[in-house]
C-alpha cells in the first residue's frame, strides 16, 4: 500500500530509529479506536507542520510538526486521535474534497477535533491546552 506514497517512503521519509521509537503510537488510543495492529506512524520531511492519514494504514506527520511538539506526549496523542477520527468520516472527507466543499471540510475537521478531545476524556487524560508562542 505504501509503495505509491512517496512522502512516507521516498527521499522525504525519515528513518531515524531513535526518533521513530520516541514517537510510538499510543496503544490506548489505538485500542479505543479499534486500530491496534492496523495503523503505523511515519515521519516525513516537509517544511510545514502537518499530518495525514490513510484509513486502516498509517498516520504520517511532518518533521516540522514533530519538532513543534517535541517531547509533548499529549500533543502527539491529540494528533493521533484527530487523525484516527478521519477514518470515521473518510467517505465524507473524500466527497467534500472532490466537490471543493471547503466549508464541509472545515466542519469535518472540527468534528475530528471534537472526537479527539472526547478521546482524551475517554482515556482519562486531560486534553492539552492550546499554547501560543
Amino acid at each position: 500500500m505504501l509503495r505509491h506514497i512517496d512522502l512516507v517512503t521516498g527521499a522525504k521519509a525519515v528513518n531515524d530509529k531513535g526518533l521513530l521509537s520516541k514517537l510510538k503510537l499510543d496503544p490506548a488510543s489505538l485500542e479505543l479506536h479499534q486500530r491496534s495492529q492496523i495503523v503505523d506512524l511515519y515521519v516525513f520531511r516537509y517544511p510545514y507542520p502537518g499530518a495525514m492519514n490513510k484509513p486502516e494504514g498509517f498516520i504520517a506527520i511532518t518533521t516540522t510538526l514533530q519538532q513543534m511538539i517535541g517531547d509533548d506526549d499529549s500533543a502527539l496523542i491529540g494528533i493521533v486521535n484527530h487523525e484516527l477520527t478521519h477514518e470515521y468520516v473518510a467517505a465524507d472527507m473524500t466527497d467534500a474534497h472532490n466537490n471543493k466543499d471547503f466549508v464541509r471540510l472545515g466542519g469535518l475537521g472540527l468534528f475530528c477535533d471534537a472526537v479527539a478531545t472526547a478521546s482524551f476524556i475517554a482515556l482519562g487524560l486531560d486534553p492539552p491546552l492550546h499554547r501560543t508562542a
